[in-house]
């Protein structure tokens, strides 16, 4: 009987034993991983988050671009409505690429 006991307490042992060694080989494999993910973290450029600015001059700013995008898209199409032309579309739009900023810039411009 107490060499019964005796093998099983060394079992007993044996498994305590291998799932020890187990749970450290785990840590150290979650230890190495959070190291090179730092590592990593590190290496990389960090995030740099940027508030839209809410004053009274850049709500004023993005409410012309958003009449300003509205008039080009109303302008485009009209072209395509009423002209069957590929070139004057395309001209059309060509000029409301390069015209939109001058009108932004002009209407943005308070010293004359």
């Amino acid at each position: 009987m107490s060499r019964e006991r005796a093998f099983r307490r060394a079992q007993r042992e044996a498994d305590r034993a291998r799932r020890l060694a187990e749970h450290q080989h785990q840590q150290q494999r979650a230890a190495r991983r959070q190291a090179r993910r730092r590592a990593v973290g590190e290496a990389l450029p960090q995030r740099v988050r940027v508030a839209r600015p809410l004053g009274r001059l850049e709500s004023r700013r993005r409410r012309r671009w958003r009449i300003a995008l509205l008039v080009v898209v109303v302008v485009q199409a009209a072209t395509w409505v009423l002209s069957d032309s590929w070139w004057l579309r395309l001209g059309v739009l060509g000029l409301s690429l390069l015209f939109t900023p001058v009108v932004l810039v002009l209407a943005a411009d308070r010293r004359s």
